[in-house]
């Protein structure tokens, strides 16, 4: 497995927090994780979806795959309900790691199901894959 250090620097304001906790409520999850969700909470995100890119699925379950794909999403909830200045250097941080994903992506059996307090379903990561199981027949 290839690792890379990475390195976000992303700056979420009170008012994005405000909005992704929201949302966060909104779709469901406890308060405690709506109201503990910080900053931190979106780096670790990004540092997990750089990890999960360069990671070799070949010898790892669906099931893992399928937990740790999640990580996306809550990058997208970020993204979508954050500030149009605080968004956009979301996706600029995310950028190049999404590149990766699609430099290796193989169209997936079937599309994942959709998160419904996300706007613009299906997501790349959510109509392809890295993993070999997954990957729809070309027959």
């Amino acid at each position: 497995m290839q690792v890379r250090e990475p390195q976000f620097d992303v700056e979420v304001t009170m008012y994005d927090l405000a909005a992704i906790r929201a949302a966060i409520r909104k779709w469901g999850k406890p308060a405690p994780v709506a109201e503990s969700y910080t900053g931190l909470n979106l780096y670790h995100h990004l540092c997990g979806w750089s990890q999960f890119v360069d990671t070799d699925w070949v010898n790892w379950d669906q099931s893992e795959y399928n937990h740790d794909i999640g990580c996306r999403t809550w990058i997208q909830l970020a993204i979508e309900y954050s500030s149009a200045q605080t968004a956009a250097r979301i996706r600029a941080a995310v950028a190049p790691v999404d590149d990766r994903f699609r430099g290796y992506m193989r169209r997936a059996k079937r599309v994942t199901e959709a998160t419904p307090i996300l706007r613009k379903h299906p997501y790349f990561w959510e109509t392809h894959t890295l993993h070999p199981d997954l990957v729809a027949s070309t027959a």
